[in-house]
């Protein structure tokens, strides 16, 4: 099962990494494939435990989630995408012929949009910061290493951040929860986390942003880096809690079985989903 895991892990890590370097419509595309089978992921788990959520019209305003971020318009994925999230999915359960249920079914609708495309959208908005410099980037192969002249934009270098600390914070708590783990951390959401694991993923976390900082040249000090270090590991494992309750509230092990070890789509992203809306944030703020 590990190697299963540890074989999916580095397709997954390699895939990822190009798509995110290619940039354009490859990540775009990526991105908004990813976020669509998440949300079918999610919708299937919800009928599962009894609801009908808005699943057509869901795909639909993540893709206007994603359309929007297109061009570069948070303050309208903040106002004119966030009304069409909740009205929408309103609007389509008042036109059912049965009313039981309805006001559950479109609360599940409204926050299983939000939660999959608003929150993934803010992927394209970060790739899409723009600023771009050069860096130095040694590539070590076969032959001495070869230092390399490469145009990097400031997306790229904070989207990069981003997965590499969600990465980095999701494999040390995995790895120190099964060597030193005893003090469970969240028992009745996810019985295998323990405060040993989340304590080495907040380590892992620190580390990886600083060294992001550094290498990337973020407009961050190394004091600032820690910080936010800890804030995105936090914010890292608390993603990965919520999508237990999801899980534990619809009766499922795992959100699907397309990824062999890994289970499904949220079941990769479910970290991610919760880091880049902050790395978002916190570039805009830092400039």
């Amino acid at each position: 099962m590990l190697r299963q895991r540890a074989v999916s892990a580095t397709l997954i890590v390699i895939g990822t990494l190009a798509v995110v370097i290619a940039g354009g419509w490859v990540f775009f595309a990526a991105a908004l494939l990813t976020a669509l089978k998440a949300l079918d992921e999610l919708m299937v788990m919800l009928a599962k435990a009894g609801h009908r959520p808005a699943r057509l019209l869901g795909h639909l305003l993540v893709a206007i989630f994603f359309l929007v971020a297109l061009v570069n318009a948070p303050g309208r994925l903040l106002g004119e995408a966030l009304l069409l999230a909740v009205v929408g999915p309103l609007l389509s359960v008042m036109l059912r012929r049965s009313l039981t249920g309805t006001m559950l079914d479109w609360a599940v609708s409204v926050a299983a949009t939000l939660y999959i495309g608003w929150l993934a959208a803010h992927a394209v908005l970060l790739r899409a910061l723009p600023d771009p410099f050069q860096v130095d980037a040694f590539l070590l192969t076969d032959l001495p290493a070869v230092v390399m002249r490469l145009q990097v934009s400031a997306g790229t270098r904070w989207a990069l951040t981003a997965i590499l600390v969600t990465w980095a914070t999701d494999t040390a708590s995995f790895f120190a929860g099964r060597a030193w783990g005893h003090r469970k951390l969240a028992p009745v959401l996810s019985p295998g986390k323990t405060w040993e694991g989340a304590a080495g993923g907040l380590a892992a976390a620190v580390a990886t942003l600083v060294a992001c900082a550094l290498v990337f040249q973020l407009p961050l000090s190394v004091p600032l880096a820690a910080v936010a270090g800890l804030g995105l590991g936090t914010l890292a494992q608390l993603g990965d809690l919520a999508e237990s309750l999801l899980k534990r509230q619809t009766g499922v092990k795992d959100a699907g079985t397309i990824i062999p070890g890994h289970g499904g789509v949220l079941d990769r992203i479910d970290s991610l989903l919760f880091t880049l809306p902050a790395v978002y944030y916190l570039a805009t703020f830092v400039g």
